[in-house]
C-alpha cells in the first residue's frame, strides 16, 4: 500500500500489509487520477470473476448487468448493491470491467464487498438463478408502473445498455417487467445507475411504487 504523509498515522495503526508513506508530488505521478485521494494498493482480483461459475454461496438479492458499456455507470451501480445489501453482481461481458481503474474509481472502493462473475455465459447464469428459486425482475420501459418487492425473497434485478436496454432473449427470461414512474412530460429517460439505486433501494425495503 501507498499513502501520503496526511494519512500515514492512521493507516499504519491498523494496517496489515506494508505501508509505503511518499510525498503528495510522487503520489501524482503513479496515479492515473487527476484528484488521488492519497491511498493506493495492489490487490489481488478475487478468484473466479471472469468465470460462469457462481459461487456456493449467492446470497438473496442479486445485481444483473447487461452491456452496459459506461464505467461510471457500472461502478456506481456496484457502489449502490454494497450499499443496499446485495450479494452478488454479474455483468455480461460486453459490459465495462469491474476492476478497470473508472469503474474501481466509481465504487468507492466497495468493490470487493460482494461476489463478481463477468462472462459471455451470463444468460446461463441466470437460468441458475432461476433454477434455483430467483424471481427475476426486469427493468424495461413498457413494464408494470406498479411494482411490489416483498413478494419473495431471493431476487435479481436485471438493467440492461443504456440506450438499447436489455435484449429480448434475455427480457424473455424475466418473471416480473417493471420500470419506474416518472414525469415523461419534462425527461425522456432516467439514467441506468439513477434507476438501478432506486429499484434496489425498494428491494432491500421490501416496498414498491
Amino acid at each position: 500500500m501507498v499513502v501520503t504523509e496526511k494519512f500515514s498515522s492512521e493507516i499504519i495503526k491498523g494496517a496489515k500489509l506494508s505501508v509505503r508513506i511518499i510525498s503528495e508530488s510522487q503520489f501524482k505521478v503513479i496515479s492515473s487520477s487527476k484528484t488521488p485521494q492519497g491511498i493506493l494498493a495492489v490487490v489481488k482480483i478475487p478468484h473466479n470473476t471472469y468465470c460462469p461459475e457462481l459461487p456456493d454461496r449467492t446470497g438473496l438479492k442479486i445485481l444483473f448487468l447487461e452491456h452496459i458499456q459506461d464505467p461510471g455507470n457500472v461502478g456506481t451501480l456496484i457502489r449502490s448493491a454494497v450499499a443496499f445489501g446485495f450479494s452478488g453482481v454479474i455483468l455480461s461481458h460486453q459490459c465495462a470491467d469491474p476492476f478497470s481503474p473508472k469503474v474501481l474509481q466509481a465504487t468507492a472502493g466497495s468493490v470487493l464487498s460482494l461476489w463478481i462473475r463477468r462472462t459471455e455465459k451470463y444468460a446461463q447464469c441466470l437460468e441458475k438463478l432461476k433454477s434455483s428459486g430467483f424471481k427475476v425482475f426486469a427493468a424495461d420501459i413498457r413494464g408494470e408502473s406498479h411494482i411490489d418487492f416483498s413478494s419473495v425473497s431471493k431476487q435479481v434485478v436485471v438493467l440492461g445498455n443504456e440506450g438499447g436496454g436489455i435484449t429480448e432473449p434475455l427480457l424473455e427470461k424475466a418473471d416480473i417487467r417493471f420500470r419506474i414512474p416518472f414525469d415523461s412530460q419534462r425527461i425522456e429517460s432516467l439514467n441506468v445507475a439513477v434507476s438501478g439505486s432506486v429499484a434496489m433501494f425498494c428491494m432491500s425495503q421490501c416496498i414498491g411504487w
